[in-house]
């Protein structure tokens, strides 16, 4: 907890010698997340965006507070921007599916799902979320085989049949 306040202090020393550098805002934003400031990273990410609107961590970090903070619409909104940005995110169009479940728009989620399995057809949390949301909508032989492909891609990274370096399996987010 120390070093993330020392960390805060060192952003800020530095943002006061350069404040228009949309990177420190970010890793600021970052920093203050891990310590749960959210409303004060928020204004961080805010910062960083509004002097470089295409700034992608700016803006995937700002959604996930949003998420956070279950305010889907703007997390949504937010999402959306990061991906006009990166598009090849397998991650990123998971947590945007996941936004869409959340709002009731299944079809939508599904297709994001579908996004991310194009982008990496190893992505063990796409394929795990696809095959949830096909047996919510009732579509069992489908959900069955999404579950499975998760199942054998796991198994696959497990025995080191599937190097993971090159799946984005551990699918961080902004990777």
């Amino acid at each position: 907890m120390q070093r993330y306040e020392q960390a805060i202090q060192s952003y800020d020393q530095a943002l006061a010698l350069r404040p228009h550098s949309p990177d420190l805002w970010s890793y600021r934003a970052a920093v203050l997340t891990q310590l749960r400031h959210h409303q004060e990273a928020l204004v961080s990410y805010e910062n960083a965006i509004q002097i470089q609107p295409d700034h992608y961590d700016a803006w995937l970090g700002k959604a996930e507070i949003l998420d956070g903070a279950q305010q889907y619409l703007e997390a949504l909104g937010a999402y959306g921007r990061a991906i006009q940005i990166k598009s090849d995110v397998p991650g990123v169009w998971c947590r945007r599916g996941k936004i869409l479940e959340k709002l009731n728009q299944l079809s939508d989620a599904l297709a994001g799902y579908d996004t991310a399995i194009a982008l990496d057809p190893n992505h063990v949390e796409a394929w795990r979320y696809r095959g949830a949301l096909l047996s919510k909508l009732k579509n069992y032989s489908e959900a069955i085989s999404s579950l499975g492909k998760a199942i054998s891609i796991q198994k696959e990274l497990r025995t080191g049949k599937l190097d993971e370096n090159h799946s984005n399996s551990h699918h961080s987010v902004g990777e």
